[in-house]
């Protein structure tokens, strides 16, 4: 088996810090436009939630290193993150974990819970997303990426090894 758990670390570092900074980026370019009206807000919110944040996902996915049809732990990140952002803006405004925690609860089951729904529609976009039958057999892009920087590096595989 080859050594590739630093890789795979990393890659799930990245996909968080990915995610934050796609939404860092999108929040400087709209208010560095100052938007006119609350109508115009909701629609750039919405757009990057809705459009950006899965067309991300998509592409965060097919980077996975994970010898699985499918990797379901990096699919999880996002919405995960986004769960934890949630609490952490609660907890910002002085309310406890636990309270944060119950509300944000609430907040997502509210209206026929439609927060969770999403939660779990970008979930399982995720793991729709990350399905590669090449990335089993170590023939997909993330793949041939590591072995190259090995190259690069002379990094010796497990292969070459006695």
């Amino acid at each position: 088996m080859k050594r590739i758990w630093l890789f795979q670390a990393l890659y799930y570092v990245l996909v968080p810090v990915v995610y934050f900074l796609f939404l860092w980026v999108c929040s400087i370019v709209f208010t560095s436009g100052a938007p006119e009206n609350l109508g115009t807000v909701i629609a750039v919110t919405y757009g990057v939630l809705f459009i950006g944040t899965p067309i991300l996902i998509f592409f965060l996915m097919r980077g996975s290193l994970l010898k699985w049809y499918v990797d379901p732990f990096a699919a999880a990140e996002i919405p995960l993150f986004l769960y934890a952002g949630m609490i952490v803006r609660q907890m910002a405004r002085g309310v406890p974990f636990r309270t944060a925690f119950s509300l944000i609860n609430l907040e997502l089951t509210d209206d026929g819970g439609t927060g969770l729904f999403f939660l779990i529609g970008l979930f399982l976009f995720a793991v729709l997303s990350s399905v590669s039958v090449h990335r089993r057999e170590e023939k997909n892009l993330a793949y041939k990426i590591v072995k190259k920087c090995r190259n690069t590096n002379n990094i010796p595989d497990d292969s070459e090894q006695c």
